[in-house]
């Protein structure tokens, strides 16, 4: 359809917004909104770069480089998630090992046959 990155992040993000307004139980919500790190690093951290910046990068990357390779972007999360585990003191085991070299041959195998089948 060629919409912009930004157009569609701003709807996508739109009508999540619109969807967990109905479902959410704001109960808890005070405890966030009283305090004021809470709040913009909730609204910093989480939406604008982590939500935000994300989506505008991922349909950048499905724009420039196609849906097959920028899916395989979003199988590097669990690495990098066992990295900074790693980093922040917890033991890693041969599972996870085998884990991520599995994601890593997944994700290079769809790359180079891609590029073969173009």
């Amino acid at each position: 359809m060629k919409l912009p990155p930004l157009a569609l992040a701003t709807w996508q993000t739109g009508i999540a917004v619109i969807t967990l307004s109905v479902l959410i139980d704001f109960e808890g919500i005070t405890n966030v909104a009283t305090n004021t790190q809470a709040v913009w690093g909730t609204v910093l951290g989480l939406g604008v770069l982590g939500t935000g910046a994300a989506y505008l990068i991922y349909y950048f990357i499905i724009e420039s480089l196609g849906s097959v390779r920028a899916a395989g972007a979003t199988y590097i999360a669990p690495i990098v998630a066992v990295i900074i585990g790693v980093i922040v003191g917890e033991n890693i085991t041969i599972l996870e090992i085998i884990a991520l070299i599995l994601i890593l041959g997944g994700v290079l195998l769809v790359q180079t046959g891609r590029r073969a089948s173009v």
